[in-house]
């Protein structure tokens, strides 16, 4: 129940977060203008990506022109789509609302997991504390009657 709780509370805020997203972010279509000579940036580029020089137009109809990851075949004059924001900038995609339902099933069944794990420490603990508990009571009472039954008396 908790893990469900859990996930369902993962999913709105990832949801959420999509829902605000969305509706600050629009996609544009750009156009590649020239390739440039640049080393290559693993930290914006995406494997099969490089960066491209490109304009567009943005939401609030200004033109604007920038360095832009694009598909490693696009040439000049090749239309490449691009997410920005109410200003024109370039973000990046807004969350999908498939990702809050990955989120919200992978937290759930993480939680669920680790309940199911702490239950399980704790029955193998009860489990050791009883065993432990028994065989003290096993010893004691052995002791009271092994000497009646190996034939020796007792010398206490």
């Amino acid at each position: 129940m908790i893990a469900a709780v859990l996930g369902v509370m993962a999913h709105g805020s990832v949801a959420a977060r999509a829902a605000s997203e969305g509706a600050q972010r629009s996609t544009v279509q750009a156009t590649v203008t020239r390739i440039p000579d640049l080393p290559p940036a693993d930290d914006d580029v995406s494997p099969g990506s490089r960066r491209v020089l490109a304009s567009w137009t943005a939401p609030d109809g200004t033109p604007r022109s920038g360095l832009v990851s694009a598909p490693i075949g696009a040439e000049p004059g090749a239309q490449v789509p691009l997410w920005t924001d109410r200003a024109g900038t370039v973000v990046r995609a807004p969350v999908s609302p498939l990702a809050a339902g990955l989120v919200g099933g992978v937290v759930g069944v993480l939680a669920a997991l680790l309940g199911l794990l702490l239950v399980y420490g704790g029955w193998r603990l009860v489990r050791l504390v009883t065993w432990r508990r028994n065989a003290a009571v096993w010893e004691r009472r052995w002791a009271e009657v092994e000497p009646a039954w190996s034939g020796r008396t007792s010398t206490a």
